[in-house]
């Protein structure tokens, strides 16, 4: 696993999967810059529902893929 530097991504493949409070956490601009774009998830509910529903596809991509998205260094 990656922890540090660069990593090579393929269209389609996910580097991390989050929550956050703030909309404009991630301006368009610098995630363009870095080939990224951001595609939120329908909202989840209450906070311990996203909660569940952010372990849900970190280890759903574990058991696929045999380790954690390259944006996603622990499991929480």
């Amino acid at each position: 696993m990656n922890t540090g530097g660069t990593i090579n991504l393929k269209v389609g493949d996910v580097w991390k999967y989050g929550q956050t409070t703030k909309a404009n956490r991630y301006s368009e601009k610098s995630l363009k810059a870095k080939g990224l774009e951001m595609i939120p998830l329908p909202p989840g509910g209450n906070q311990m529902e996203i909660l569940i529903q952010e372990k849900y596809y970190i280890y759903g991509y574990f058991l696929l893929h045999g380790e954690r998205p390259p944006g996603n260094p622990i499991f929480r």
